[in-house]
């Protein structure tokens, strides 16, 4: 068997967010108005930091959708991390005009500048749209 760089990169990927994945099935909470451990939802029914700082949640949302297409493709587990909304539900609120400009947080307003969008917050929600084929 021919092992490449890239071929060893991507199993290590793989395996490292199944694992993540994996713990945060056996100790999932879901919360109302930020309680909970060790993922938190505000009244949006987003991912959240503790204290209901939406500062990361592009980033939080594409690392979800993005790991739980690794589970269901990977690991043939559809229903790992369920939730209330779908991913459709999800860019509707992190893009409430439909425009393409998407926020971190619906709090956020949407400026000419970077839209309340970093690099850092935009590259997991690219990911995961690329997997779930949406643009």
């Amino acid at each position: 068997m021919n092992l490449t760089r890239r071929a060893l990169l991507r199993g290590a990927f793989i395996g490292a967010a199944a694992s993540l994945l994996s713990n945060l099935c056996r100790s999932l909470a879901f919360a109302s108005n930020c309680t909970g451990s060790p993922i938190y939802f505000d009244d949006y029914k987003l991912i959240v930091h503790r204290g209901c700082d939406g500062g990361d949640t592009a980033q939080r949302e594409g690392w979800y959708w993005f790991g739980r297409w690794i589970m269901q493709l990977i690991f043939d587990e559809p229903n790992v991390l369920p939730r209330d909304l779908n991913f459709d539900q999800i860019l509707e609120r992190l893009d409430p005009v439909n425009d393409g400009k998407f926020r971190r947080h619906p709090k956020y307003p949407a400026d000419d500048k970077d839209w309340g969008l970093s690099r850092d917050q935009m590259t997991p929600l690219i990911a995961a749209m690329g997997v779930w084929g949406k643009s």
